[in-house]
């Protein structure tokens, strides 16, 4: 065990066939500090290749055009909803329905003004009872089923709409919704109408994400959350929900850069001002 012992002295004369004294006490010594080094660069080799101990670094930056994001059941899940005063959730095309305009704007150059036309387009879409392949997850929709989730209009499964730039970038995308109260033959009574849409909650059940940076393969975390508004006929709101992009720059090298950035939007911030084009 002596001749572990990397603290021994050298002597000028030979003892027991060495130039060097050695003892047991720094044989143990130099295996326990051998032992340290080595289980600490285990932890490092482990923590730079599983990724669970990152460095992070958090910026903010303006991006003049936020990148597209295509809106499907697996990637941002959405269920609308109304209520009465009481509570009471309804889903009765006979009340009222729910529209969905996808709107789009793109900048084109003139080339006889010098300067850039808009070109404005907007597809209309009808919303669908909600099922569970609206929120294929379902620890997500455990949330969803909290608030009467089958008594919710949702985005057809089959349909991808996309949201992209802000107002002023050469392309940009909006999603809107309209509810519209029911006119005309195949109606309910005008009082059991006017008594929902005269005072009315509205409920926007999504999925939206947080930044987890210990998954170094997916860091965005889903969760389920929920906004509501208050509505009328007499005084109709527009309401306006934000998201905004979150890039996440990882870099995996160990020698050299190996950059690698991904891209998800989540809630920014919401608001409402009085409207009158909603019910009709």
């Amino acid at each position: 065990m002596n001749y572990l012992d990397i603290f021994g002295s050298q002597i000028s004369i030979r003892f027991k066939d060495s130039t060097i004294h050695k003892t047991k006490f720094g044989a143990f010594l130099s295996v326990t500090l051998s032992v340290i080094v080595l289980l600490r660069l285990g932890i490092l080799v482990f923590s730079a290749v599983s990724g669970r101990n990152p460095t992070v670094l958090f910026q903010e930056r303006k991006v003049s055009d936020p990148k597209k994001f295509v809106i499907t059941p697996n990637t941002l899940s959405l269920a609308m909803g109304v209520l009465d005063i009481n509570d009471n959730y309804y889903n009765d095309n006979r009340l009222f329905t729910i529209q969905g305009v996808h709107k789009t704007k793109k900048n084109v150059y003139n080339s006889q003004t010098g300067q850039f036309d808009s070109i404005f387009n907007s597809t209309v879409f009808s919303l669908v009872n909600c099922t569970d392949d609206n929120v294929p997850d379902p620890h997500l929709r455990d949330f969803f089923l909290k608030s009467q989730f089958y008594i919710h209009q949702c985005i057809p499964k089959d349909l991808e709409v996309e949201i992209e730039g802000q107002f002023n970038s050469d392309s940009y995308q909006e999603l809107n919704f309209y509810f519209i109260k029911c006119t005309g033959q195949g109606c309910k009574d005008e009082k059991e109408i006017d008594a929902l849409v005269n005072n009315n909650f509205i409920e926007l059940l999504f999925t939206d994400v947080y930044f987890s940076p210990e998954n170094k393969d997916n860091p965005f975390v889903k969760y389920s959350r929920d906004l509501y508004w208050v509505s009328s006929q007499n005084l109709p709101r527009e309401a306006n929900v934000f998201m905004r992009n979150n890039y996440v720059e990882s870099d995996f090298g160990w020698v050299t850069s190996d950059k690698n950035t991904q891209v998800y939007p989540s809630f920014s911030y919401g608001d409402n001002q009085v409207s009158y084009q909603f019910f009709n």
